[in-house]
């Protein structure tokens, strides 16, 4: 270097010799910690196999955040089923379901409602395929507290022994289901709203003008 560039290093204190070279720089970075408008789309599928497990599809990558873990709890929670009977199928991007990527925070919300979408396509199908199999009206077969209630005969089934029952008396049949989540779109409620409360703002006019902002 110049001896006014090593004048400038000496004085900045920087260390410029054969072992070390030290000197002042900028790097830039970004992190992503929302989704644009034009974003937000994110797909899972299921498929129920004739053993009464299932095979879960979404495009989620799991990088150390468990989040295949937690699509597979959402799916048993939803199915009513064990961990072990649910599996998150190991796919690429050319053949898994479209999915945002795994940043923002927005895995559990996107893709666990996309999941959670299919779930419910797969009980109403199973529905339609169970009142077939025991010639009763599809009105007839219930699904509550995690359990399929055929009317008549009166007859109470798990989803997976839904699924065998299924697979045993309708050969070749493989219930699937898909579904689309979209942040923009109606998701399916997670449960009671919060309430909805109102205040005033203060007004500088000698009339009293109210303003009502909601809370919910």
């Amino acid at each position: 270097s110049s001896p006014a560039e090593g004048d400038r290093r000496e004085k900045e204190g920087l260390r410029d010799d054969d072992e070390v070279k030290e000197a002042w720089g900028m790097a830039l970075c970004s992190h992503t910690s929302s989704i644009s408008s034009l974003q937000g789309l994110t797909g899972s599928s299921i498929i129920c196999l004739p053993d009464g497990s299932v095979s879960l599809m979404t495009g989620t990558t799991d990088m150390g955040n468990g989040s295949e873990t937690a699509m597979v709890q959402v799916c048993a929670e939803k199915l009513g089923m064990d961990l072990c009977d649910v599996r998150h199928a190991d796919l690429d991007t050319s053949t898994s379901p479209y999915n945002i990527g795994s940043y923002s925070s927005g895995q559990m919300f996107l893709t666990g409602n996309a999941v959670a979408m299919a779930c419910e396509e797969v009980i109403r199908k199973a529905k339609v395929e169970l009142a077939k199999l025991y010639n009763v009206p599809v009105e007839q077969v219930l699904w509550r507290d995690k359990m399929f209630h055929i009317v008549y005969p009166g007859k109470r089934m798990t989803f997976k022994e839904a699924i065998l029952d299924i697979s045993r008396g309708c050969l070749n049949m493989f219930i699937m289901g898909s579904a689309v989540a979209h942040r923009l779109s109606r998701l399916p409620s997670a449960g009671p709203r919060w309430p909805t409360t109102k205040r005033r703002t203060p007004s500088s006019s000698s009339t009293s003008s109210k303003a009502w902002m909601s809370a919910a």
